[in-house]
């Protein structure tokens, strides 16, 4: 992990991958790539998933996350045909706050504080913007997905509580987990608590594919 700090405040984290590839005998040319001189030497595909858990102090600890999305403005006030907007929507509980990327809207993210606005008379706050991402592909049912209910969204939006339950995004032991008794942020958000000009904690699932 890589963590870039800007002079404008800007916080980049980067993801570096190496290491050897997983190799099979596959003959199913669907689920891998070839690799080697050998007929059957191949790769799987698979993917890497991460979850940053960020816990905002935005000039106080009463915050908000707030969704902004462009899209085309509507045909009445937009007689050229090339104007657009920026809609913002307001998170305010925990099943609300369960989102996905969207490039088609450029969509992102903004954890703002509620008490303070800065000298252009808007909330400070931190923006969330995704770069490389990509959804997990297992079904939701499947047994890595119940293990790993985090992997259902991309942005999860929780109250913070000082407890060891709400501490990790895949519960406590999600390798000795047969999925049953699933204490990740599924479970977490389940009771849709309000996490709108609260003590939140947010939670950013990033990864990739290959």
């Amino acid at each position: 992990f890589y963590y870039y700090f800007y002079q404008d405040g800007t916080i980049e984290v980067e993801v570096k991958h190496t290491g050897i590839v997983n190799t099979s005998t596959d003959t199913d040319t669907r689920y891998s790539t070839a690799i080697g001189n050998g007929e059957h030497l191949r790769a799987q595909m698979h993917q890497h998933f991460y979850s940053l858990r960020i816990d905002p102090i935005i000039d106080g600890k009463e915050n908000k996350v707030v969704e902004v999305n462009a899209r085309a403005e509507d045909d009445d006030k937009n007689p050229y045909r090339n104007a657009f907007i920026a809609e913002e929507t307001t998170l305010k509980t925990e099943l609300q706050a369960q989102r996905d990327i969207n490039p088609d809207t450029a969509r992102y993210w903004k954890m703002q504080s509620t008490q303070r606005k800065n000298r252009f008379g808007n909330p400070t706050g931190w923006k969330i913007v995704p770069h490389r991402n990509c959804f997990a592909y297992a079904k939701h049912d499947s047994w890595l997905m119940r293990r790993a209910t985090f992997l259902r969204h991309h942005l999860w939006v929780t109250p913070y509580v000082d407890d060891f339950h709400e501490l990790y995004p895949a519960g406590y032991y999600p390798y000795q987990s047969n999925g049953s008794l699933d204490n990740g942020l599924a479970d977490i958000t389940a009771h849709d608590r309000d996490v709108c000009e609260k003590d939140i904690v947010v939670w950013y699932t990033f990864g990739m594919h290959h």
